[in-house]
């Protein structure tokens, strides 16, 4: 059963994206007829006979145009391609010629350390490597359209991403789960020395086709779809109003909210479930009007009305209002042979204020009590 519900929203904003760059993307590569880092100063240096600009491109006004045979993007490891790290997201766009053979995208680091992402004989794989030892994640890739890929690394796991849908992953057994310091260049386009093990003196696995809107993240980030709800997956609500509030996809522009009692609904998009459309820098939301004792879903897709992929339909998250009276109480009901030194303790009711404790012998005239001393906290001593 449906039941159309109004709520009260308010919502939560943050900085501007621009706000949000200093403190996340630590470089970005919009390759715009130019190499450049638009907001450090990470260039690539480019084989001059091997890259050209197109203007096929998914981003902005251009692209990076590479020959199969010599082109590639270089630059010294400096900075965030040198650093050691337990959290990074590349994220790139591609049009490949083809997904024969095997055509490195992106390389960081060398054969010892680092981090590498190549199409190889029709599958899209990334490769994570610390003291030579190497973790694969490899998904099944056959298209010549514009693709992006994003690869995650969080602590030791390693997500590969495709068009914002999670493809692969792969569990890393580093020390401190950590990708120590690399000191070999950087790449984008062909490879020497890779996380994949490659360890050659002149470049090898040259990409052929086009590459667009490059971008390198310090942090675990969510490709695409909203993640990390603010309320934990399933947890008791003992107020109102709710604060609802999520980890924003990499480049939505705007995100639609669904909440209702009824999951199917919100897994559907039924009419009646959309509760907000928000702009690109709302990050939650504050809901009101919400009824006890009752379990609601929620859900967030991200959207970016210039993307032919968008929205991106998330995940459907839950939480539950307590009932307006106290509930799981310790020592539990009917319990026998308690120490009578106990501490009661209970969860209160929905946005309970203070709690009046009744105790006695007779269950008639505990249950019929109304006078008492209001505690402030959902706990009672006995000998206080």
């Amino acid at each position: 059963m449906c039941k159309k519900l109004i709520y009260l929203v308010s919502f939560v904003l943050v900085l501007s994206l621009a706000g949000r760059a200093s403190a996340e993307l630590v470089a970005y590569w919009p390759l715009d007829n130019d190499a450049n880092d638009a907001i450090g100063e990470l260039n690539w240096a480019l084989d001059p006979n091997g890259t050209s600009f197109s203007t096929d491109s998914i981003m902005g006004t251009g692209a990076l145009s590479f020959d199969g045979i010599t082109g590639e993007g270089r630059q010294d490891a400096v900075g965030p391609l040198i650093d050691a790290f337990t959290t990074k997201t590349v994220v790139l766009w591609f049009k490949a010629d083809s997904t024969s053979g095997t055509q490195a995208l992106y390389d960081e680091g060398g054969s010892t350390n680092g981090l590498a992402i190549r199409i190889n004989e029709g599958t899209l794989q990334s490769a994570v490597r610390d003291a030579s030892a190497q973790y694969t994640a490899t998904t099944p890739f056959d298209s010549t359209d514009w693709t992006e890929v994003a690869v995650s690394y969080d602590h030791g796991l390693l997500s590969l991403w495709v068009d914002g849908a999670e493809k692969a992953t792969v569990m890393a057994d580093f020390e401190n789960q950590e990708v120590s310091s690399h000191s070999n260049n950087a790449t984008i386009g062909a490879t020497n020395q890779d996380g994949f093990g490659n360890n050659a003196t002149d470049p090898i696995d040259h990409f052929s086709g086009l590459m667009d809107d490059i971008r390198l993240y310090d942090h675990a980030l969510p490709v695409r779809i909203a993640t990390r709800p603010t309320i934990a997956e399933g947890t008791v609500q003992s107020s109102t109003p709710v604060d609802l509030g999520w980890t924003p996809g990499v480049h939505a522009t705007s995100h639609d909210l669904y909440l209702s009692d009824s999951l199917d609904d919100v897994d559907a998009g039924t009419e009646g479930t959309l509760l907000a459309s928000l702009g690109r820098d709302a990050v939650g939301v504050t809901v009101g009007n919400l009824l006890a004792e009752t379990t609601y879903y929620w859900r967030v897709d991200e959207v970016n009305d210039a993307d032919p992929n968008s929205p991106w339909k998330g995940q459907i998250w839950s939480f539950t209002l307590a009932p307006q009276t106290a509930s799981d109480p310790n020592p539990a009901d009917g319990a026998m042979f308690v120490n009578p030194a106990i501490t009661l303790s209970w969860a209160p009711g929905l946005n309970a204020e203070s709690h009046t404790v009744y105790i006695g012998e007779n269950f008639d005239d505990v249950n019929n009590a109304a006078d008492g001393t209001p505690h402030t906290s959902g706990r009672c001593n006995l000998h206080s």
